[in-house]
């Protein structure tokens, strides 16, 4: 599954590159819904403690990079902050609404 998504990242963003964090550093909310419909028999209603070393983790070890800067970096509209604690299901349905 994870070979799947990659190639997915990888079509969108065919040379990832690093990046300083901060605002450039970004994910888009598609993306985030990608990964939750790519992912959602497995996520359920678990939260980013779960997604980061069984999802996340495994899709950018072999470039050492985060996940935004494989995914493409896009600049921030709006910033937001999360707690990994809440359901990542619920945060993106959060982000989805905000994005409309």
């Amino acid at each position: 599954r994870h070979v799947d998504f990659m190639r997915k990242l990888v079509f969108t963003n065919p040379k990832p590159i690093p990046c300083e964090r901060g605002a450039g550093r970004a994910v888009h909310v598609k993306t985030l819904v990608n990964l939750l419909n790519h992912y959602r028999d497995f996520i359920r209603e678990r939260n980013a403690y779960y997604l980061d070393p069984n999802i996340i983790r495994p899709l950018t070890k072999a470039k050492q990079l985060s996940f935004a800067e494989i995914a493409g970096l896009v600049k921030l509209d709006f910033f937001v902050s999360h707690f990994w604690g809440f359901a990542f299901s619920r945060f993106v349905s959060a982000i989805q609404s905000h994005a409309e």
